[in-house]
């Protein structure tokens, strides 16, 4: 990866932060692929989460499983993310969406919300975990709100499905992931 595609990356998070709607705008003129939203975009928001997942888990005090947490960490971040972006896959093809072809990209750039709430991974309480994936989910869901508007182009009567099915998948896989790092976790402490 050269320095400029990183560069990009970092104004477009920057861009999807200060001025998402016109951000959007450029996602539309762009055109991106996929591939263009997984590397380096949603990359470096996963890096950056378990750059702080692991900042947390040095700061915390006690029994640590470094190995188990990070790994559940790249997994709770990564399914609810896929989940995601796979969901909006899936209902976009019931919808009659002007730009149906951007709904995944769009799902991948607006879990912008997720990685920027990864920030408050290194606060050393697990609990936080789920205070995380609320806030992230929050304003994932504005963004994925805003861009099915202006720039997938979903008619106002489905956007409430459009939006709900997707959300749904990455609260349920995240939730899910979570519950089973804990119950995991806690056995292996048993033990």
């Amino acid at each position: 990866m050269s320095v400029e595609t990183l560069t990009d990356a970092l104004k477009r998070y920057l861009g999807f932060v200060v001025h998402p709607e016109q951000e959007w705008t450029l996602v539309v003129a762009q055109n991106p692929s996929i591939t263009e939203a997984l590397f380096p975009f949603s990359a470096m928001g996963l890096f950056v989460s378990v750059l702080c997942g692991v900042l947390g888990i040095a700061l915390r005090i006690g029994m640590k499983n470094w190995p188990l947490e990070l790994i559940a960490h790249l997994v709770i971040d990564a399914s609810a993310v896929a989940a995601f972006a796979g969901a909006a896959v899936l209902v976009v093809r019931r919808l009659d969406a002007v730009r149906p072809r951007l709904m995944a990209v769009s799902a991948l750039y607006s879990a912008t919300g997720i990685w920027i709430a990864s920030l408050v991974a290194f606060v050393p309480i697990p609990a936080l975990g789920w205070l995380r994936l609320a806030m992230g989910a929050v304003y994932t869901a504005y963004l994925f709100y805003r861009s099915l508007d202006l720039a997938v182009g979903v008619p106002g009567h489905a956007r409430l499905l459009a939006m709900g099915v997707p959300l749904g998948a990455m609260v349920v896989a995240g939730g899910l992931a979570r519950i089973a790092f804990t119950v995991v976790l806690s056995g292996i402490q048993v033990w």
